[in-house]
């Protein structure tokens, strides 16, 4: 897709499976039970999207952020599976991705105060020098936090996924 616009659009039931998106944008437009993959993407910019039941594997979210670092590529997630996705210098302050899967994705050095990961599966889902503090993991399980680069005053975890923190200080618990 070169250099289309698409602005406040309803996608429902599609596919999207190697698309190149270049000098496109797509902006408040709603995806609804879609499969994004392997998106690829050069001089784009994606704002405000709300995905309901959807598939994205293999997205590099920061890529999408365009010009603008202001807003967020994502505005709303709901009973999605996002798998090996990248997140990386973006602000999702606040942002609830409770009841979501993030499978295998990686944070790195994302903003995620006040954020809530509430009974998300995160199998496999790292998280490195980001700011947690006072998000929420009550009911998340699999994931991965760096405990040494992460910001984490406030932050709240629930049993046993807690446990996972100390392996990372080399702490063995018998």
């Amino acid at each position: 897709l070169n250099g289309q616009k698409f602005i406040d659009c309803d996608f429902i039931d599609c596919r999207f499976e190697n698309v190149s998106l270049y000098e496109s944008m797509f902006i408040d437009c709603r995806f609804v039970r879609c499969e994004i993959l392997g998106l690829e993407t050069q001089k784009s910019e994606v704002r405000l999207l709300k995905l309901k039941q959807c598939a994205v594997l293999g997205v590099n979210l920061s890529l999408l952020q365009g010009a603008s670092l202001f807003s967020s590529p994502i505005d709303s997630l709901t009973e999605c599976t996002l798998k090996y996705c990248t997140f990386m210098n973006m602000d999702f302050s606040g942002f609830d991705f409770s009841g979501n899967e993030l499978i295998s994705s990686s944070f790195a050095e994302v903003q995620l105060e006040k954020s809530r990961f509430n009974k998300c599966i995160l199998r496999g889902t790292e998280f490195f020098k980001c700011n947690l503090k006072q998000a929420d993991f009550g009911g998340a399980s699999g994931y991965n936090v760096d405990v040494l680069t992460c910001e984490l005053k406030g932050a709240k975890f629930t049993y046993p996924d807690a446990v996972n923190l100390l392996y990372s200080l080399g702490i063995e618990l018998e």
